[in-house]
């Protein structure tokens, strides 16, 4: 269920049956809002190592930690209404009143703060060469110390082993997409694409990743930073009718309870 988090325990209770996926044909029904990219990776590498072929199927919701694991997959099945998530790592934070918070939050705000830090700079400079017509270079230092005196209290905020620790996270998980996604069915290049889109294009940990958006991800540029084309993510709609029919009918009930497990017909 997508109130179930990613957890390294989730790992023990996959390897013990991994001799059951050897050779075969393996699909994991996904659903949860993330959790550990540790744990993601090393569920998603058990299935890669193991399996023949390894198929993820998300019938409503895999975000954060779960879009990592579904990365490793060589192939990614959403239902119509299913939705993967950025690569943005969440943690529990006692000390808000959230509890968990947002890794890319923080590294975003900060990033957004050095822009107006920035902009300030740029406007006090255009201002002073459009009042004294000095030169540039002479109204450059005057400028910067301002935008940095006006900025200053607001850096002064930032908790720089927090803004490591939030840097750390998110790389981690973009680490950990480039290494999946390569070994599956992607160049380097490819895959370092996907995974920088995933983890640095979006505004927001909620933002929904659909069918259409993954086909957007991945975009390679040239050496002056023209767009030459996009690689998309390796995702696709169900393959007939009865397929679709099956994944609504787990969008429906999916939800209702938590489930870990093995399903069988009965």
């Amino acid at each position: 269920g997508p109130d179930y988090f990613l957890t390294p325990w989730i790992y023990h209770k996959f390897r013990p049956n991994k001799s059951e996926m050897v050779g075969k044909d393996v699909a994991l029904i996904l659903d949860s809002f993330g959790g550990s990219a540790l744990a993601a990776y090393r569920v998603a590498r058990l299935f890669q190592q193991n399996a023949k072929s390894f198929t993820v199927i998300v019938p409503r919701i895999a975000k954060s930690a779960a879009t990592l694991l579904a990365l490793g997959a060589d192939e990614i099945i959403l239902g119509e209404d299913a939705e993967l998530g950025p690569l943005d790592v969440q943690f529990q934070d006692y000390d808000t009143e959230e509890g968990r918070v947002s890794a890319l939050d923080m590294i975003q705000a900060i990033e957004q703060l050095e822009e107006s830090a920035i902009d300030v700079a740029m406007r006090m400079l255009t201002s002073l060469k459009e009042r004294t017509r000095k030169r540039v270079n002479i109204l450059l230092e005057p400028s910067l110390s301002f935008a940095a005196e006006v900025t200053k209290p607001l850096f002064e905020k930032i908790d720089a082993v927090s803004y490591s620790r939030h840097h750390r996270m998110l790389k981690e998980a973009e680490d950990y997409a480039v290494r999946l996604l390569e070994r599956r069915r992607f160049t380097r290049t490819e895959a370092e694409a996907l995974a920088s889109d995933l983890v640095k294009k979006y505004s927001t940990h909620e933002f929904v990743i659909d069918l259409e958006e993954c086909k957007q991800l991945g975009i390679i540029v040239d050496e002056e930073g023209k767009e030459t084309r996009r690689v998309g993510l390796h995702a696709k709609g169900p393959a007939n009718a009865a397929i679709g029919e099956a994944i609504e009918k787990l969008y429906n009930t999916i939800g209702k309870a938590t489930v870990f497990g093995r399903l069988v017909q009965s």
